[in-house]
């Protein structure tokens, strides 16, 4: 019992050394470059590198609003983490007014928002909907803009026109397909 204790004690004496080992070795100078995340070991909080190391092997970071002159020794690098793609459309498929659909492209840029509304006038035609409204919102009006000028030339629009009165006015345009 004794020796299975005296094991157990150098095996956890090893690792903590391996570990206190790792924690002093610090980074090497080459590998740190402006832009990159970093941890500092001392603040315990993660960094932007903004300049490489100097001649005194201290590099230029910034934690928050502060920057700061943290030697080599006293950060490590952090695994970057896989950043998701964002999608700047927000589309949404609704029952609205007995068959009607709606697709809303509020907060889009005009680009993304001519290739959502191409989507659903293609999935408009395979489920039989002929008309549609495309809620853009009065803002500025350079998405109504864009939008009708994309509608003004798609082959399979039979027209299009500002909402009325209680369908949201400006802020909607209602499409209609050919058959």
């Amino acid at each position: 019992m004794q020796s299975s204790r005296d094991a157990l004690r150098k095996t956890e004496e090893r690792l903590y050394e391996q570990a206190v080992q790792r924690e002093t070795a610090g980074i090497a100078p080459s590998s740190v470059h402006p832009g990159e995340r970093v941890k500092l070991i001392t603040l315990g909080q993660e960094a932007t590198v903004l300049k490489a190391a100097d001649a005194k092997g201290e590099v230029l970071v910034q934690a928050g609003v502060m920057k700061l002159s943290i030697p080599l020794n006293d950060i490590r690098p952090v695994e970057q983490k896989q950043k998701k793609p964002v999608t700047s459309a927000k589309v949404t498929l609704t029952q609205d007014r007995g068959s009607a659909l709606t697709l809303d492209l509020r907060g889009s840029m005009v680009d993304d928002a001519c290739l959502e509304l191409d989507r659903f006038i293609d999935n408009a035609l395979m489920t039989g909907v002929h008309e549609f409204y495309v809620v853009h919102g009065k803002g500025t009006g350079a998405l109504r803009t864009g939008v009708q000028a994309y509608l003004k030339n798609h082959p399979r629009v039979k027209s299009y026109r500002i909402g009325a009165y209680g369908e949201g006015d400006a802020g909607v345009t209602v499409v209609t397909l050919k058959s």
